[in-house]
């Protein structure tokens, strides 16, 4: 997809309209399924109607728990050198608590974004429009957003898990695009790199 050279219009805070075109995405990016038990987070005080959103289906999730099951239980046969650690019964239950932090997660790793807002969780926010500063950092086999607002609020998460709704993907991007074109927000030279940002950057970027 090609990097864009200018933010869309701001949609409307209520309607959403008229809603920014499809933003870039990583290369390994395709389609998830979103939870069906339960909606969008709370939007921010005094902000507009949430319009997209997105936690995991549930079906994901019990994936990734029984994933890290066999991880944690082929740790421990390694570790004690053959089964002999099944036979103990509190490991057990350590193996299913482990295993269900992944279903506990789920509903603080939901997302939800308005025309110019982003929730993460409960606890996260940002004005998507008033970003101050905007960075990618690597982690382990993957790459975290990090975004500051002119307030002050924070919000961070993977990239790839943001970009598992495309629509609310659209509305940050271009949020991010308008904060830079805009507002000068700091970039680093990786969130460049990584979300295609080399058209619209209008000073260098930080480290």
């Amino acid at each position: 997809m090609t990097a864009p050279t200018h933010p869309a219009p701001k949609p409307d805070a209520l309607s959403g309209e008229p809603r920014p075109p499809q933003a870039p995405v990583e290369a390994s990016w395709k389609p998830y399924d979103k939870a069906s038990d339960m909606g969008p987070g709370t939007p921010p005080p005094g902000k507009g109607p949430a319009l997209e959103w997105f936690a995991d289906a549930k079906s994901t999730t019990w994936g990734s728990a029984a994933f890290g099951f066999v991880i944690i239980a082929a740790v421990g046969t390694w570790k004690d050198g053959g089964f002999g650690w099944m036979k103990v019964w509190w490991l057990w239950l350590i193996l299913l608590a482990c295993s269900s932090l992944f279903l506990l997660g789920r509903k603080q790793m939901r997302m939800t974004a308005g025309a110019d807002w982003l929730t993460i969780g409960d606890k996260q926010w940002v004005d998507t429009y008033r970003l101050r500063t905007i960075r990618v950092a690597p982690r382990i086999n993957t790459s975290v957003l990090e975004l500051t607002d002119a307030a002050g609020n924070k919000a961070d998460t993977q990239v790839w898990y943001l970009q598992k709704n495309r629509k609310l993907w659209d509305l940050l991007y271009n949020g991010i695009l308008h904060s830079i074109v805009h507002h000068g927000a700091d970039v680093n030279r990786r969130a460049v790199e990584h979300l295609h940002l080399q058209a619209v950057i209008r000073k260098p970027p930080t480290k």
